[in-house]
């Protein structure tokens, strides 16, 4: 991992070090536009990938609205963590978790993913790396 997110890194893994693990259990989620946008990003959509996916929480809501496949990519291990236990409460959908920055990217192959979620990431990267992510 790239040393210039340190920072970040040890800030994240703090917060999600003492985040619990709850059950998502319904795709509502009392926010109308991000209900409105999931239904979105979803319909006709099979693989979705969230790059800075943290707890996982949003691929769980994908899950819901029916998509199958759901990549997340976060620089916290304890985020990933976090997002492994909530995927295995879910009784739906198929989920890889990486641990990393923009060099995971390099793991999915390309043209395989039908929607991507950045949620208010892009605005954090340094620009070489938002340049490669977009």
């Amino acid at each position: 991992m790239e040393n210039q997110y340190k920072k970040c890194v040890e800030y994240w893994d703090t917060i999600f070090k003492k985040e619990g693990v709850k059950r998502t259990s319904g795709k509502e989620t009392g926010n109308q536009v991000l209900d409105e946008g999931l239904a979105w990003i979803t319909y006709d959509s099979e693989t979705v990938l969230d790059f800075g996916c943290g707890n996982g929480s949003v691929l769980c809501l994908c899950a819901l609205y029916g998509t199958r496949v759901h990549i997340g990519i976060d620089l916290s291990s304890k985020a990933i963590e976090k997002a492994k236990l909530k995927s295995e409460y879910m009784n739906t959908g198929e989920y890889q978790f990486l641990c990393g920055s923009i060099e995971k990217l390099n793991y999915i192959e390309d043209e395989s993913v039908d929607a991507v979620i950045l949620f208010n990431i892009v605005d954090n990267l340094y620009p070489e790396d938002g340049e490669k992510l977009l």
